[in-house]
């Protein structure tokens, strides 16, 4: 079956502006060399730190900034192409942003924020987009009465839910959930990915589901990706990747989850102990090997000189490190 999404050798760089005119300028490398794909139906969890270009990664997808390198393919047809129909792109990959209060125009009634693509792609008027909208505030817990309340008169994820509803409006095969729970308490949470995980049984939706928190991001995928500065560190089953963690940095992300098990709340603490917390994006571009190694409690000589290659470790794991890629 072909997957939703293929994302082959991603990279996306950023001109930074200095001097008069921009003279001075330099290139700040946000995603390098990055690949992965989401089959059908299936959650990837995308984590990291901020800054390591979880969210560049988003917008690349969806066209709202332009890509130095690599391909994106959407249910096997690759989106840089020039003939590619925008508007059959849009179809088929929808997104959910982090801010439900933002994301929403203000002025504008539930209804027609869920009914404008149903107009603008599907040409929907009057009772015929009515009943279309009911239909699918209906499916993420809204009622019909809410149709005419502006987003003021709804709760953070009374909100998110009809984000939620309008990203559903185009039937799409893929939904990028870009930190689209960060914003919500925690009870309110837990409702929001209940919700999301209902529906991807229900349609059949894949999820590239864009998050900082491991915890979270474990309970809701299949595959678990891990960024940092724009390298693919490791990727892997959901369960594996947080059971048997290969690289160190995601053993630095599980450290941050508490746990009631004091062994394991001890060694996570050492863990932390021992990882560098200094700062981590202001020389990035200028760092040889790889990106980790100043903050690496196992970093070698070979890790500042070399970047590693991604080792397989099963069918479905692989890693960047030099502890399982050792090369002298």
């Amino acid at each position: 079956m072909t997957p939703s999404l293929e994302v082959n050798h991603l990279s996306i760089n950023f001109r930074m502006k200095k001097g008069w005119f921009n003279r001075d300028g330099y290139n700040v490398a946000a995603v390098r060399d990055v690949s992965f794909n989401i089959g059908r139906g299936e959650t990837l969890g995308l984590v990291g730190e901020s800054g390591s270009g979880k969210s560049s990664i988003a917008r690349a997808l969806l066209k709202l900034i332009p890509y130095q390198s690599g391909s994106i393919i959407v249910k096997g047809a690759d989106i840089s192409r020039s003939d590619t129909r925008i508007m059959d792109f849009r179809r088929d990959l929808q997104v959910v942003f982090q801010d439900p209060y933002s994301s929403l125009n203000p002025s504008m009634v539930a209804g027609d924020i869920i009914g404008e693509p149903l107009q603008i792609h599907f040409g929907l008027k009057g009772s015929e987009r009515d009943k279309r909208v009911i239909s699918l505030m209906e499916q993420v817990g809204l009622a019909a009465y809410q149709m005419e309340r502006y987003p003021s008169e709804f709760s953070g994820g009374q909100r998110q839910r009809i984000a939620i509803a309008r990203a559903l409006a185009l039937q799409p095969e893929l939904i990028i959930c870009d930190e689209a729970i960060s914003a919500l308490d925690v009870s309110t949470q837990s409702q929001v990915i209940n919700l999301l995980e209902d529906l991807q049984q229900r349609l059949k939706l894949s999820y590239l589901f864009i998050a900082h928190d491991l915890a979270v991001v474990r309970y809701i995928s299949d595959r678990i990706a891990v960024l940092y500065l724009g390298e693919l560190m490791e990727i892997g089953p959901a369960d594996q990747v947080c059971d048997d963690p290969k690289h160190p940095y995601t053993r630095f992300l599980l450290s941050a989850i508490p746990s009631i098990d004091p062994d394991i709340q001890k060694e996570r603490k050492r863990v932390r102990q021992q990882t560098s917390v200094s700062e981590i994006t202001s020389n990035a571009n200028q760092l040889q090997g790889c990106p980790f190694h100043p903050r690496c409690p196992e970093a070698t000589d070979l890790c500042s000189r070399q970047l590693p290659e991604p080792t397989v470790l099963t069918e479905e794991t692989s890693v960047r490190c030099h502890l399982y890629n050792l090369v002298e």
